[in-house]
């Protein structure tokens, strides 16, 4: 190494204070070697290196000794050199010869020589000038000293000193850290460590709490300047390593691919990270290890120094110390946490207030700037999240559960620490989604209620170096306990509140009149609406309902509540809404209901709903007036109708009396017959209560019997008989029909018997599925002529028949079989609207 000039000029002044040397000449040979010859043999031997120089520099002679030292195998080859060019720094000689011009001699002169082959040793001179008779400068002899290896030992102890106080300076610095958050302060430590000794990687390793795992807390590398955590390792997959852990204060390799302690981590760890030595302190509590400070060198393999080896030892003592204190201070924060969780859990007026404490009590040992509580509605198949703070994503809205991280956890019911690795494998079974930012670490804790999840609670860290591990899993299931009963107590009362305040407000916005009446019918409370109506009677609650709603104190004639008091059944009644004087000012609907004590199921009053209908009722009334009125019109109509047709059919009779020819009578009878069939039906109708439909099948048994009065068909030769449903059809549907079965019977009373033939005619109404009807009209006559096709016929009878069928949009079927039979299937016809 180059001396500084700081230190030349402190040599300079060291010479210059030495006594000077007369400057008489002295006589000297011609050359430096004239009269030693028998000085020679000792020249040669000597280990000391002897030399002549010419003031210039260049080299006279020299003995082995020192041509060995100038890099030479013989002293021929350095016989003419410059001594200036074996200075490493040519300064350094101008400063030698400075001194040596001024004293004549140079006395323990150090300097730096480059030897022939580049190599650079530490060399000691000592040299005089030796002048001629004339007093001029002959040559300069001197002699030099090797001293490489005890400038080594200086720059050694040197160096060990300067370790020392650098040492020492960075066990100050530490001593001065708040260690007590321990955590926070490990980057802080593995830094110092790692620039004081000037090593690429520290690490901080702590056990799990069985001892079964190894975890790397934090991991600095040195030429990045970065922080993070390492793997975490099973100790059984490493015995050597840990049973020598346990036996050592340290453990020191400076080649550690080749050390047998630490050949297990060779192959899988320390060639791919390219580490080549290793020191490892084992972090002590109470005599048992439980971490490792591990510092890892790459590049070509050091030797670590007894004083790296102290230095690293004493970190190793303050993590102990630090762990123990954070581990101490922890707990305390711990409990009052707890504490404080437990407090607000009777304190907070709300979940929201109760989960804000909750936050800020777990970030007092736990990082969780990113947290947040779902809680799970399985009625409703609903998860929420009320309470959430995350830097990254925002709260997500209520929704089914899907196939999160939060839905993982609430589906097993086990806490989950979801490193990048966790999650990857869990994405690969189709266990989960990505669902919003990804996180480095996502932790997250069941809120269990009787065995079964009713939340999560979660936190989550998206910053490089900020890790979760095991044991902030168990602190937060720890949480999780002991909170989920306050939680499940807060949401159930917080829903209760919810729902008073809906119902409260469904009481209060409704427009009728709500009353809720205890046993004996006094007043619990009533709605605004009540209020309003019964004003004059205020205050209610506390009264009996009939002093304000009667005013006499008398009950009402026909009361719902008493009835439902009576049996527990809802009632209702049209009351009247009595004034200030007890004059009717309108009409209500009131309705009462049982109120029903669902934990004990005993009946505890009354709740009265109260309908304002004095307007529809006044709209009915006078709806009520005009539909009588109308009814006694249409009476009037259907009266007048029947007695038109009975007037034609009597005009049909007279004209028949001027007509000779039996067919034509025949013809005016059949008229008439037609005319009396729907006569029948205005005339039922009139009688009817219902103007708009006729019972049909009393209709078919009276038009029947006129019919066989009307051909005068003795019933002792004949007989009618009818089977048919009650059927009420419309008059669009009636009269079709009236006059199909009047021209069926007429049929079969005309042709089915002649000659005096006796036999049966049948009439049936039936009602079908799909509310359709069937008429059936048989006799067991002679039967209808074969070949004649009914459809296709000169009978205007039925051609009638075909035609009103279609009209109906019915169907008809022919039997020849016993006789013959028509039935008639189809449906009653909708009346058509007015245009």
């Amino acid at each position: 190494m180059l001396r500084t000039m700081k230190e030349l000029r402190a040599r300079k002044t060291r010479a210059a204070m030495r006594k000077p040397l007369p400057r008489h000449p002295r006589r000297v040979p011609a050359t430096p070697g004239e009269d030693g010859n028998k000085y020679r043999a000792l020249f040669e031997k000597i280990p000391v290196g002897l030399y002549w120089t010419t003031p210039r520099g260049q080299i006279l002679d020299l003995n082995p000794a020192m041509a060995q030292m100038l890099g030479y195998r013989t002293r021929e080859e350095a016989l003419g050199k410059n001594a200036q060019d074996f200075y490493l720094d040519p300064i350094v000689r101008e400063h030698a010869v400075d001194l040596l011009q001024k004293d004549n001699v140079l006395r323990n002169f150090e300097f730096q020589l480059r030897q022939a082959d580049g190599d650079v040793i530490w060399v000691q001179d000592n040299v005089r000038i030796v002048f001629d008779d004339g007093g001029r400068v002959a040559y300069y002899e001197g002699s030099l000293l090797d001293i490489t290896r005890k400038k080594q030992e200086e720059e050694g102890l040197e160096k060990r000193a300067s370790q020392v106080i650098q040492h020492q300076a960075a066990l100050l610095e530490l001593a001065n850290l708040n260690l007590w958050d321990f955590e926070p302060a490990l980057p802080t430590v593995t830094e110092i460590a790692a620039d004081t000794l000037k090593v690429e990687r520290v690490g901080v390793w702590l056990f799990n709490a069985g001892h079964t795992e190894i975890n790397c807390r934090d991991l600095y590398r040195r030429s990045q300047d970065l922080h993070g955590r390492g793997p975490t390792l099973n100790a059984s997959n490493y015995p050597r390593y840990f049973g020598a852990l346990k036996e050592s204060r340290i453990i020191s390799a400076d080649n550690a691919l080749a050390d047998p302690r630490m050949e297990e981590f060779a192959e899988g760890y320390f060639k791919p990270e390219g580490i080549t030595s290793m020191m490892d302190v084992p972090i002590r509590r109470n005599g048992r290890v439980i971490g490792v400070l591990c510092h890892e060198h790459t590049g070509p393999p050091r030797s670590w120094t007894l004083e790296e080896e102290h230095f690293a030892i004493s970190v190793g003592d303050i993590l102990a110390l630090a762990l123990e204190a954070s581990e101490r201070q922890r707990m305390e924060k711990i409990n009052a946490s707890i504490m404080g969780i437990s407090a607000a859990a009777n304190s907070a007026e709300n979940l929201d207030e109760l989960f804000r404490s909750i936050h800020q009590a777990i970030a007092g040992f736990i990082p969780a700037r990113n947290f947040y509580t779902a809680l799970y509605d399985r009625r409703r198949n609903i998860l929420s999240f009320p309470y959430f703070v995350d830097e990254c994503d925002s709260a997500p809205a209520p929704k089914p559960p899907g196939r999160g991280l939060t839905e993982y956890v609430l589906r097993t019911g086990k806490p989950l620490l979801a490193s990048p690795e966790v999650f990857i494998r869990l994405r690969e079974l189709d266990e989960v989604d990505l669902i919003g930012a990804p996180s480095i670490d996502w932790l997250g804790t069941p809120l269990v209620i009787n065995g079964e999840p009713i939340g999560v609670m979660a936190v989550q860290t998206y910053t490089e170096g900020v890790r979760y591990g095991e044991e902030e899993k168990n602190l937060l299931q720890f949480v999780c306990d002991q909170v989920s009963m306050a939680v499940h107590r807060k949401k159930s009362e917080q829903e209760l509140q919810k729902s008073e305040r809906f119902l409260a407000s469904v009481f209060e916005s409704i427009q009728d009149g709500l009353c809720i009446l205890d046993r004996e019918c006094g007043i619990i409370r009533v709605n605004p609406t009540i209020e309003k109506w019964y004003a004059h009677a205020m205050p209610l609650v506390g009264k009996k309902c009939a002093r304000d709603f009667r005013l006499g104190g008398e009950t009402c004639e026909k009361c719902p509540t008493r009835t439902t008091l009576a049996d527990g059944r809802a009632a209702c009644e049209i009351i009247p809404r009595l004034g200030p004087g007890g004059e009717i000012t309108g009409w209500l609907d009131l309705y009462s209901f049982p109120l029903i004590d669902h934990q004990t199921g005993e009946m505890q009053g009354v709740i009265e709903y109260l309908r304002d209908i004095t307007e529809r009722k006044a709209a009915e009334d006078r709806l009520q007036a005009s539909l009588s009125e109308k009814e006694v019109l249409l009476r009037e109509v259907h009266h007048r109708v029947k007695n038109n047709m009975q007037v034609v059919s009597s005009l049909l009779n007279l004209q028949s009396r001027r007509v000779r020819d039996p067919d034509v009578q025949e013809m005016f009878r059949e008229s008439q017959r037609r005319i009396r069939s729907m006569a029948l039906i205005h005339e039922r109708l009139y009688q009817s209560s219902d103007l708009s439909r006729i019972e049909f099948s009393q209709y078919l048994r009276n038009l029947a019997s006129h019919l066989f009065h009307s051909y005068q068909v003795s019933s002792n030769r004949v007989r009618l008989r009818q089977d048919t449903d009650e059927v009420f059809i419309n008059i669009n549907t009636a009269i079709p029909c009236g006059l199909i079965v009047n021209e069926l019977v007429s049929n079969s009373l005309k042709h089915a018997f002649p000659e005096g033939r006796t036999g049966e005619v049948a009439v049936e109404l039936r009602r079908e599925p799909g509310d359709r009807y069937v008429i059936r009209v048989s006799d067991n006559g002679v039967g209808y002529p074969p070949g004649l096709d009914f459809r296709n016929t000169d009978s205007l009878g039925m051609q009638i028949v075909n035609t009103l069928v279609n009209q109906i949009d019915g169907a008809i079927e022919f039997s020849r079989e016993g006789g013959t039979a028509f039935a008639i299937r189809f449906q009653e016809v909708k009346p058509k609207l007015r245009s």
